[in-house]
């Protein structure tokens, strides 16, 4: 059978983001607590609505996110437009509006599911960051018990978790497949 077309990806267990949610959250609110008292305190009868407004569609839509309703992608427009809004601030708000722009877009990567793909080529560990190893760097790769070791040449160890949807026929075409690949057959 001709391998070069061949793709195998398993799925990895999921990265806990329960700490990663929660920091971002508190940042979103401390932003619209800051954005608030600054109108406030200024008198703009014109902010302090919009701020109102921003912050009952972020409840709104962090309710619905919960509820499973929106795709999470939405919390990347809320972080946007909470950094933008901060670049308008001036001074450390650009610095800031920066930050929350990257928690946005960290934030989609960590709740994206981790899978190991493995080709032709070599294995892809994709995470919130993509590793790739090509067979020539690999002393050995498979999945025991529910475990995917990549074993590189250079002593370096890889293990993560496979998802309990994994079956034992699954592991057993992954492991030969890395085998053939691995041994160069």
């Amino acid at each position: 059978m001709n391998d070069t077309n061949k793709r195998l990806v398993i799925t990895l267990k999921s990265n806990n983001a329960k700490g990663f949610d929660t920091i971002s959250l508190l940042l979103l609110a401390i932003s619209y607590g800051c954005f608030l008292y600054k109108a406030i305190m200024q008198y703009n009868i014109v902010e302090i609505m919009v701020f109102a407004l921003l912050g009952a569609l972020s409840g709104i839509g962090y309710y619905r996110i919960k509820q499973g309703r929106w795709p999470i992608n939405y919390s990347y427009l809320v972080f946007t437009v909470t950094g933008v809004g901060w670049f308008f601030q001036g001074g450390i708000g650009f610095a800031i509006g920066v930050l929350l722009i990257l928690a946005g877009v960290l934030r989609v990567k960590v709740k994206h599911t981790p899978t190991a793909t493995a080709t032709a080529e070599g294995v892809a560990i994709q995470n919130i960051f993509t590793k790739h190893y090509t067979w020539a760097e690999l002393g050995n790769v498979i999945i025991k018990d529910g475990l995917l070791t990549v074993d590189c040449k250079n002593n370096r160890l890889f293990q993560k978790e496979t998802s309990e949807y994994i079956t034992e026929l699954d592991e057993a075409k992954f492991n030969e497949f890395c085998a053939g690949k691995v041994h160069g057959q």
